[in-house]
């Protein structure tokens, strides 16, 4: 009798996986640890939040996008927090990848120089690193410095370089004039005696969580669980800086004030507001700026990349309100 309990349990749940038990363990992987993408989940990780809700979260760095993208389709991870850009191409080729909410809406990456160049005009001629071709750096230097007025590869030329340490290095040297960097990068950099440029506001679709449909169809129970403690750190976050300092000052293993206030001010959640929600124009300026490579994107919806039912549920519940209660 009890074999055959087993066996009809296990049948209903093949045939209807809402049936199964929540899923408790989740792994998330993270393009790097460098205060960006990676920030909230690393606050609702430090504050016990996923664990309050019941799920077990490991955070795995994953140096690169297409490895990361492989450990989706694989199953090795259950969401992944980075650029969309390789998960785009992973919906064109048919892959169930989706969207559910955004880490980052707009460009806000500063032009580290050396010395002596002082405007995107001086960099006319010169060499611009990036990590490498076709990754998120070579798509950034492109849309931004065509925003800038400048044709790459014709008014300048992009060397692959590799990480942001190699890249300031290379800045160091002379053996580059320029580069991208993220706010704490750029801090960083500025420490070392660089210069950087300040670029004006440009929307752009830069980080994301994603994972795939048929995640969200069996473990829908356990994705809520994820976004109601993600959305819980973005509250963490916004209402209780000191405690959050002290997180990121032991997830990031540094106690160095000065670049834990600045990763704090200058992240997007304080323009993104409590609603992670994305900012549409971004998404299709980022799809207009993959279209020259990448043709096929230009039939993509940009809607069409998100399922927003799990925040947009949570949304009109009243969660996300309450947490704040005046607080802001």
């Amino acid at each position: 009798m009890r074999l055959t309990l087993v066996f009809l349990g296990a049948l209903l749940f093949a045939l209807d996986p809402s049936l199964a038990p929540a899923k408790d363990r989740l792994r998330v992987s993270i393009a790097s640890f460098d205060g960006t993408t990676e920030l909230v989940l690393a606050v609702a990780q430090g504050a016990g939040l996923f664990e309050k809700s019941g799920l077990k979260v490991e955070l795995v760095a994953i140096s690169g996008a297409a490895v990361s993208t492989n450990a989706l389709v694989n199953g090795e991870i259950d969401l992944d927090a980075r650029s969309p850009v390789n998960a785009i191409l992973g919906i064109l080729k048919g892959l169930d990848f989706t969207c559910i909410a955004v880490a980052q809406n707009y460009l806000d990456y500063s032009i580290a120089t050396r010395p002596g160049i002082n405007r995107i005009a001086d960099l006319k001629g010169k060499k611009v690193g990036i990590v490498r071709f076709g990754g998120k750096t070579d798509l950034l230097v492109r849309y931004l410095f065509r925003r800038l007025g400048l044709e790459p590869m014709r008014d300048f030329a992009m060397i692959q370089v590799g990480s942001s340490t190699a890249r300031v290095s290379a800045l160091q040297t002379g053996a580059i004039d320029a580069t991208v960097l993220s706010p704490p990068q750029a801090y960083t950099a500025l420490k070392a005696g660089l210069k950087t440029i300040d670029v004006p506001y440009a929307p752009f679709f830069q980080g994301v969580i994603i994972t795939r449909k048929a995640f969200l169809k069996e473990e829908r129970s356990a994705a809520a669980q994820f976004l109601r403690s993600y959305l819980e750190g973005i509250h963490f976050f916004f209402t209780q800086k000191e405690k959050t300092l002290a997180i990121l000052s032991r997830f990031y293993r540094t106690t160095e004030r000065g670049w834990l206030e600045h990763i704090y001010r200058s992240h997007q959640q304080h323009q993104i507001g409590p609603k992670p929600y994305p900012n549409w124009e971004a998404v299709q300026a980022t799809l207009d700026m993959m279209a020259p490579d990448d043709p096929g994107v230009r039939k993509l919806n940009p809607r069409g990349l998100f399922d927003l039912s799990l925040l947009e549920e949570l949304d009109r519940s009243g969660f996300i309100d309450r947490l704040y209660q005046g607080k802001r």
